[in-house]
């Protein structure tokens, strides 16, 4: 069979599959097109489905939709000239000439074209088709009835490559902001301040998450580590009086003094970054309050304020690697250096301190050791991330490991199912998923 003469009942098949639901696509003339409901197909006169509910533009829009295997097919079956087609809100062929943009209906009204064939080939389309028995594209995981026939052994090597892809986005968005820094000549690659600020930043996002993780980022971004003030013992007192006031809280007078008189005259001059108000207070516990996150920070800060952070972290992970320790053996030190030991009201949680070492410090070191050819460091961070127990309470994730019968904690795991759902199970994208090719292989 030509691959441009295919029976038209092919694309009505895979326009009522739902295998199109979770795309990104976009007419011809540039606009956007969510499908919420494909509407029902027409068995008389008209357009081909009715009643069909589009997101065009971002903007509700309930019509019919006509199918062609070709654009001209609009003016070869008449249906410019035919009023019941007037109420057409989107023409779909496969191919499509140049200048069928958009094709006109009798009433004037100028019908937006959507071109399937810049998205799947044919021979994607009759993969689809081929799949649509065994995969229910209506649903957020297509083949969740059908993983029976799928080894766990694919199954966990596919989980393991999206969670290191997953870890590698994290690095290349410190990578970007590794670039932005060494434009300004003040911060050198070799330098430890352009890593420490990394790592402050990242820091700093991981503690306000998820109600005030840009604010925390912007503050931490307007006053750098070359900018902190001189910083005594471990406490960062002088440090958090400059903070409080650039985030615009208030703070009690501590030890008798009231913090704003310790603060630069250049920060005053500065002014306030936020209103109070900017602040996302309700629903957020007490601990995780803004002043008391700053607090915690402070105590933080004060501790590192003469090695810095990368020092300490880059010891402590040579060390482990010159002893060949496991895992397990590691994981204690690497939480140890994120406590504070001056004072348990301003202690970091267990499930804090692993999101700051996984999420923010780590793809920083992997960075660091990928830059300066540390292929060790690099292999010892993600077996690291291939060991974690995570055990955030997320609700994707455990539906996605009933599903997949994954047991594994890992947070390799965890972020692999989440790359899974996110970028490949709610797109539809079972035609490029190792475990939809499994499904379609074992026939």
């Amino acid at each position: 069979m030509s691959a441009s003469a295919f029976p038209e009942l092919y694309l009505a098949r895979l326009w009522s599959s739902g295998y199109l639901f979770g795309k990104t696509l976009t007419t011809d003339d540039g606009r956007s097109v969510e499908i919420h409901n494909p509407g029902r197909e027409n068995e008389s006169n008209g357009p081909d489905f009715q009643d069909a509910v589009l997101l065009l533009d971002r903007k509700p829009v309930r019509g019919s939709v006509e199918l062609h295997v070709q654009s001209e097919d609009w003016f070869t079956h008449r249906h410019s000239t035919d009023p019941a087609y007037n109420h057409c809100i989107l023409h779909v062929s496969f191919y499509n000439l140049p200048g069928y943009e958009s094709v006109p209906a009798k009433n004037g009204t100028g019908i937006p074209h959507l071109t399937l064939s810049k998205m799947l080939s044919f021979q994607d389309l009759i993969g689809v088709l081929s799949l649509q028995e065994k995969l229910n594209f209506k649903t957020d995981i297509p083949c969740g009835g059908q993983l029976q026939g799928v080894s766990q052994t694919l199954t966990k090597a596919w989980l393991t490559e999206l969670g290191h892809l997953a870890f590698l986005e994290k690095v290349n968005r410190f990578a970007i902001r590794l670039k932005e820094l060494t434009a300004n000549p003040v911060y050198l690659k070799g330098k430890r301040y352009v890593w420490d600020q990394l790592l402050f930043e990242g820091f700093f996002r991981a503690l306000g998450y998820p109600s005030n993780k840009e604010r925390f980022e912007r503050l931490a971004r307007e006053l750098p580590v070359l900018d902190w003030p001189d910083i005594t013992g471990e406490t960062g007192q002088p440090l958090l009086s400059e903070w409080f006031f650039l985030a615009g809280l208030e703070e009690e007078p501590e030890f008798g003094v009231n913090p704003i008189e310790k603060i630069r005259k250049d920060i005053l001059q500065r002014g306030n970054l936020f209103h109070p108000s900017e602040w996302k207070t309700k629903s957020v516990r007490a601990v995780n309050q803004p002043e008391e996150r700053l607090k915690s920070a402070a105590e933080l800060v004060g501790r590192y304020y003469q090695t810095g952070f990368l020092k300490p972290l880059i010891l402590t992970l040579e060390a482990h690697l010159n002893m060949g320790s496991r895992p397990e053996k590691i994981f204690p030190d690497l939480m140890n250096l994120l406590s504070v030991k001056s004072s348990p009201a301003y202690k970091i949680g267990k499930e804090r301190k692993a999101s700051i070492l996984f999420n923010t410090w780590f793809p920083v070191l992997y960075l660091y050791a990928r830059e300066f050819k540390r292929p060790d460091l690099q292999d010892l961070v993600l077996s690291l991330c291939d060991s974690f127990p995570q055990r955030q309470d997320i609700a994707i994730d455990k539906t996605m490991r009933q599903k997949f019968g994954i047991t594994d904690h890992t947070t390799t795991f965890h972020w692999g199912l989440l790359n899974l759902y996110n970028n490949w199970c709610s797109k539809k994208k079972c035609l490029d998923c190792r475990i939809g090719k499994e499904i379609r292989k074992n026939g």
